[in-house]
């Protein structure tokens, strides 16, 4: 039964759109939060466009979004987004972490977005909006920064 489960499974994930997202992270170590147009919380980032890969559909999203240049990542987590309208969808989100504070780093925002701030922990978890995929990430990002 296992096997027949990983089979199907990859050829479900094999056609699925897949869309990254981006948890850039401050040099102080706040968290950069959008707002999209129409109200929900948002990551910058995107879908892939055919034959692209993650890391340059990522530098190519968080700079239209953003106006900010991005390098390097690091994988933070994934899931399956259901939406009834759109269909399922593969999100894979990733760390950036910029040289700069977050008070020192200017936000040039695209069209998709309203609004944008860097943030704690706690300003975070205040949003009650959050999609709970991000907000996973989040935590999870947060915590590399938190003493033990």
């Amino acid at each position: 039964m296992y096997w027949r489960q990983v089979k199907s499974t990859k050829k479900a994930l094999k056609n699925m759109p897949v869309s990254v997202k981006a948890v850039v992270v401050s040099r102080d170590g706040k968290a950069l939060v959008m707002r999209k147009y129409y109200g929900t919380v948002d990551l910058p980032g995107g879908r892939l466009e055919k034959g692209e890969d993650m890391y340059s559909c990522l530098q190519r999203e968080v700079f239209e979004e953003t106006g900010l240049t991005v390098k390097k990542f690091e994988f933070v987590c994934s899931w399956v987004k259901h939406s009834p309208d759109t269909g399922d969808r593969l999100m894979v989100v990733f760390e950036t972490q910029l040289r700069s504070k977050a008070k020192n780093t200017t936000i040039t925002l695209s069209d998709e977005h309203v609004w944008h701030q860097f943030m704690i922990s706690d300003e975070a978890e205040e949003l009650a909006d959050m999609p709970p995929g991000y907000a996973t990430a989040l935590e999870v990002c947060f915590s590399r920064y938190r003493p033990i």
